[in-house]
């Protein structure tokens, strides 16, 4: 299994692509067993400007967490 530091550098540089410019940025999906580490090393990013965190990443889950913001914008 993938060490946690090493784990945790990927999502540090999968980030700082979306900073590269004229260059796309990157996705990650992080697939693990439960109680593995993996909700809170993507817990840290959520301080990152620009990173949406979706902790029910559902249809109503991301409806919940947003509907404000998206009435707010006028979407």
């Amino acid at each position: 299994m993938i060490e946690l530091e090493q784990l945790e550098h990927f999502i540090e540089v999968v980030l700082f692509t979306g900073y590269i410019k004229d260059e796309r940025s990157v996705s990650l999906l992080v697939i693990a067993e439960p109680e593995s580490g993996k909700t809170e090393l993507v817990k840290r990013a959520k301080r990152v400007k620009g990173i949406l965190y979706v902790p029910d990443a559902t249809a109503w889950g991301v409806i919940d967490m947003h509907w404000d913001d998206k009435k707010r914008r006028g979407g």
